[in-house]
């Protein structure tokens, strides 16, 4: 299960500060790294997510700091 909480976590031991600004992506399976990143910021994109990990399997997800 995808989690932001858990996200924010990580980024925290890898020495982020609470106070950076995290934006999260994924990227469509099909599509390239330039043109396939969707944002991750409503629940609706999580279960967009969720839809192509059932079809093609894991996602990445990226943030950007």
């Amino acid at each position: 299960m995808f989690s932001i909480i858990v996200m924010n976590d990580m980024l925290l031991a890898f020495g982020y500060s609470e106070e950076d600004v995290v934006v999260y992506h994924f990227r469509v399976p099909w599509e390239d790294l330039m043109l396939g990143l969707r944002p991750l910021g409503t629940d609706r994109d999580v279960l967009r997510l969720f839809s192509y990990v059932e079809k093609k399997g894991a996602r990445g997800v990226y943030s950007t700091c």
